[in-house]
């Protein structure tokens, strides 16, 4: 196991304070035999060196020693000076990328950790080979600038690699906030990928096209389920794609897409542009706003009312629905690929009569007793 925080604290007091090490002993009872834990830590960083270089290095360890590795940010804010590149090698085991942990990074017991690109860096890319695997939870990607390898993707870029088997790329509980691009202001992703967006936000992008995601040749079938996406702007003219307009997001895809209780909504121009292949695709459940491109073989249950948001400061991470939404309790239950287990605020799905749409539960039980509670 090799980590930042462990590693550093151990050297340093491991003699005087046994409690170190036998904390250590336990992260890996709990971990895979050959897996490799990075814990970062913003306050722990070796003297010379800035808190994205020590990401990096990580990243790039992660990279060389083939394993199945986790790396686990502490809750903080992150600045970021540059770029993180993930540049997967062939043959390499699945990797995940959390946020949220605690000092050491063996419980995740705090809010989402930020990774802040301070208008000048993309938070993270992901270049993946055929059979990559990799996974993300847990993060605010926020203020990122899409500009190296290719201006796409200001929060997070996805480039998968050509060949028979596919990289699979599965984003759960993230944050996308004022991030910007010129195509995909908050997530990019082309290529022989399939991916996975289950419990994600996307609020305040912007991209010259497709102001929140932007999927362009993807081949991989591409599951998109419980996600908010709102208030992202366009800030070009209408897409030059087979005549779809801007919009939050853009999906084109040979592969089969299966979109179900989302909200897309408040999103200046177009809410959703899809351009699908062949193979019959899906929309279930969703709240949109606007739409444009020819509907897939399988249309139903969606709708176009006001989500009725809950009031929202600034910055704006969150974007649950007030108890009187008409969206709780809307959902379809049964999506292709499933429910997630918990939504992003880590509440359990489906605690109603049906999953709500949108990234949030609405917690039943709280506003019950609160209301029955009441004078």
């Amino acid at each position: 196991m090799t980590t930042w925080a462990w590693r550093r604290g151990c050297e340093r007091f491991g003699v005087l304070r046994g409690g170190c090490m036998a904390a250590a002993a336990m992260l890996l009872v709990a971990i895979p035999a050959h897996a490799a834990i990075f814990c970062i830590d913003p306050v722990d960083v070796p003297i010379g060196q800035t808190i994205t270089d020590v990401i990096q290095a990580s990243l790039q360890e992660a990279r060389q020693n083939q394993e199945a590795d986790a790396i686990r940010f502490r809750s903080a804010l992150i600045l970021l000076s540059h770029d993180l590149v993930y540049d997967a090698m062939d043959g390499e085991p699945a990797i995940s990328i959390s946020g949220g942990w605690n000092v050491g990074c063996t419980v995740r017991s705090g809010p989402a950790t930020v990774l802040h690109g301070q208008g000048t860096a993309r938070p993270l890319a992901l270049l993946l080979r055929a059979g990559s695997h990799v996974t993300l939870s847990h993060l605010i990607l926020h203020g990122g600038l899409g500009g190296s390898i290719v201006n796409a993707g200001g929060g997070l870029f996805v480039g998968g690699a050509s060949g028979s088997e596919p990289a699979t790329v599965a984003v759960d509980s993230v944050r996308f906030s004022a991030n910007t691009a010129l195509y995909g202001g908050g997530m990019f992703a082309s290529g022989n990928v399939t991916v996975s967006l289950r419990n994600n936000v996307f609020v305040d992008n912007q991209g010259f096209m497709a102001s929140a995601v932007h999927f362009e040749s993807l081949a991989g079938e591409i599951y998109i389920t419980n996600n908010t996406i709102t208030n992202n702007v366009v800030t070009g003219d209408a897409m030059p794609l087979q005549g779809a307009a801007s919009a939050a997001m853009y999906v084109e895809s040979s592969g089969m897409l299966h979109f179900n209780n989302n909200i897309l909504w408040d999103n200046p121009g177009s809410d959703a542009a899809l351009v699908l292949g062949s193979v019959a695709s899906e929309l279930i459940a969703n709240d949109l706003e606007s739409y444009a491109g020819f509907p897939p073989a399988i249309y139903e249950m969606n709708r176009s009312v006001d989500p009725q948001f809950a009031p929202c400061g600034v910055p704006c991470f969150d974007r649950p629905i007030l108890s009187t939404s008409p969206l709780v309790d809307a959902g379809f239950d049964a999506p292709a690929g499933g429910l997630p287990a918990l939504d992003i605020l880590g509440l359990p799905r489906k605690m109603g009569a049906h999953v709500d749409i949108g990234a949030y539960e609405l917690d039943e039980i709280f506003v019950d007793g609160f209301d029955s509670a009441s004078p």
